[in-house]
Protein backbone atom coordinates (compact mmCIF):
# COMPACT_ATOMS: atom_id res chain seq x y z
CA UNK A 1 0.00 0.00 0.00
CA UNK A 2 1.16 3.15 -1.35
CA UNK A 3 1.26 6.31 0.61
CA UNK A 4 -0.82 9.60 -0.52
CA UNK A 5 -0.85 13.08 -0.32
CA UNK A 6 -3.95 15.12 0.64
CA UNK A 7 -4.56 18.75 1.29
CA UNK A 8 -5.72 20.03 4.21
CA UNK A 9 -6.89 23.80 4.83
CA UNK A 10 -6.98 24.66 8.13
CA UNK A 11 -6.97 28.63 9.98
CA UNK A 12 -4.28 29.41 12.14
CA UNK A 13 -6.54 29.03 15.24
CA UNK A 14 -7.09 25.44 13.98
CA UNK A 15 -3.52 24.48 13.44
CA UNK A 16 -2.59 26.08 17.03
CA UNK A 17 -5.15 24.11 18.81
CA UNK A 18 -3.29 21.17 17.10
CA UNK A 19 -0.04 22.29 17.77
CA UNK A 20 -0.88 22.74 21.43
CA UNK A 21 -2.56 18.92 21.77
CA UNK A 22 0.42 17.47 20.24
CA UNK A 23 2.35 19.06 22.11
CA UNK A 24 0.24 17.43 24.99
CA UNK A 25 0.69 14.20 23.59
CA UNK A 26 3.84 13.01 22.54
CA UNK A 27 2.03 9.46 21.30
CA UNK A 28 1.69 11.70 18.22
CA UNK A 29 5.15 12.70 16.54
CA UNK A 30 3.75 15.33 13.60
CA UNK A 31 0.35 16.40 12.51
CA UNK A 32 0.46 14.29 9.61
CA UNK A 33 -0.10 11.15 12.41
CA UNK A 34 -2.14 12.76 14.55
CA UNK A 35 -4.67 13.47 11.26
CA UNK A 36 -4.40 10.01 10.27
CA UNK A 37 -5.30 8.83 13.33
CA UNK A 38 -8.17 11.21 14.20
CA UNK A 39 -9.41 10.27 10.67
CA UNK A 40 -9.36 6.85 10.93
CA UNK A 41 -10.58 6.65 14.83
CA UNK A 42 -13.37 8.81 13.59
CA UNK A 43 -14.36 6.21 10.63
CA UNK A 44 -13.97 3.23 13.42
CA UNK A 45 -16.44 5.28 15.37
CA UNK A 46 -18.69 5.86 12.63
CA UNK A 47 -19.17 2.60 11.94
CA UNK A 48 -19.95 1.17 15.12
CA UNK A 49 -22.31 3.95 15.41
CA UNK A 50 -24.08 2.36 12.26
CA UNK A 51 -24.23 -1.45 13.48
CA UNK A 52 -25.67 -0.29 16.72
CA UNK A 53 -28.45 0.90 14.87
CA UNK A 54 -29.33 -2.98 13.54
CA UNK A 55 -31.24 -3.90 16.52
CA UNK A 56 -30.04 -7.25 17.13
CA UNK A 57 -26.66 -5.31 18.16
CA UNK A 58 -27.99 -2.22 20.14
CA UNK A 59 -27.15 -4.53 23.23
CA UNK A 60 -25.03 -2.32 26.04
CA UNK A 61 -25.05 -2.31 29.93
CA UNK A 62 -28.15 -0.61 30.09
CA UNK A 63 -30.40 -3.11 28.50
CA UNK A 64 -28.61 -6.81 28.17
CA UNK A 65 -29.17 -9.43 26.29
CA UNK A 66 -31.59 -12.07 28.04
CA UNK A 67 -30.18 -14.67 26.19
CA UNK A 68 -26.72 -13.85 27.59
CA UNK A 69 -28.40 -13.48 30.79
CA UNK A 70 -29.98 -16.98 30.56
CA UNK A 71 -26.87 -18.47 29.78
CA UNK A 72 -25.14 -17.18 32.34
CA UNK A 73 -27.48 -18.70 34.91
CA UNK A 74 -26.87 -22.24 33.25
CA UNK A 75 -23.29 -21.63 33.73
CA UNK A 76 -23.75 -20.59 37.32
CA UNK A 77 -25.97 -23.62 37.72
CA UNK A 78 -22.94 -25.71 36.72
CA UNK A 79 -24.20 -26.83 33.39
CA UNK A 80 -21.17 -25.36 31.77
CA UNK A 81 -17.73 -24.66 33.00
CA UNK A 82 -17.81 -21.07 31.44
CA UNK A 83 -19.96 -18.75 28.47
CA UNK A 84 -17.41 -20.01 26.29
CA UNK A 85 -18.37 -23.72 27.29
CA UNK A 86 -21.72 -22.67 26.66
CA UNK A 87 -21.82 -20.93 23.45
CA UNK A 88 -19.38 -23.29 21.75
CA UNK A 89 -21.88 -26.06 22.89
CA UNK A 90 -24.58 -24.18 20.99
CA UNK A 91 -23.11 -23.65 18.13
CA UNK A 92 -22.03 -26.84 17.46
CA UNK A 93 -25.95 -27.94 17.89
CA UNK A 94 -27.00 -25.66 15.79
CA UNK A 95 -24.07 -26.26 13.38
CA UNK A 96 -25.56 -29.80 13.10
CA UNK A 97 -29.06 -29.15 12.50
CA UNK A 98 -28.28 -26.44 9.70
CA UNK A 99 -29.52 -23.77 12.23
CA UNK A 100 -26.39 -22.03 12.36
CA UNK A 101 -26.09 -21.54 8.35
CA UNK A 102 -29.54 -20.18 8.25
CA UNK A 103 -28.69 -17.33 10.79
CA UNK A 104 -25.19 -16.94 9.19
CA UNK A 105 -26.97 -15.82 5.73
CA UNK A 106 -29.94 -13.64 7.37
CA UNK A 107 -26.93 -11.68 8.87
CA UNK A 108 -25.10 -11.38 5.96
CA UNK A 109 -28.21 -10.04 4.44
CA UNK A 110 -29.68 -7.92 7.11
CA UNK A 111 -25.89 -6.06 7.13
CA UNK A 112 -26.08 -5.77 3.04
CA UNK A 113 -29.44 -4.30 3.90
CA UNK A 114 -27.91 -1.31 6.16
CA UNK A 115 -24.67 -1.51 3.21
CA UNK A 116 -25.65 -1.52 0.44
CA UNK A 117 -23.47 0.15 -1.70
CA UNK A 118 -20.40 -1.68 -0.57
CA UNK A 119 -18.75 -5.07 -1.13
CA UNK A 120 -18.28 -6.55 2.46
CA UNK A 121 -17.42 -9.35 4.20
CA UNK A 122 -17.50 -9.84 7.83
CA UNK A 123 -14.25 -10.89 9.93
CA UNK A 124 -14.52 -10.73 13.76
CA UNK A 125 -17.75 -9.02 13.71
CA UNK A 126 -16.35 -5.83 11.94
CA UNK A 127 -16.84 -5.15 8.46
CA UNK A 128 -13.96 -5.21 6.23
CA UNK A 129 -13.97 -4.16 2.53
CA UNK A 130 -12.95 -6.98 0.21
CA UNK A 131 -10.20 -6.41 -1.89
Amino acid sequence: MSDARITLRLNDVELEEIDDFIARHPEFHNRSEFVRQVIMEYIRRAHEEEISRVPETAINAENPDPILLGLEEYVEYGYFRDMQDAITYILRECLKQGILTKILKEYTELVRSVYPDESLRISGGIRVKKR
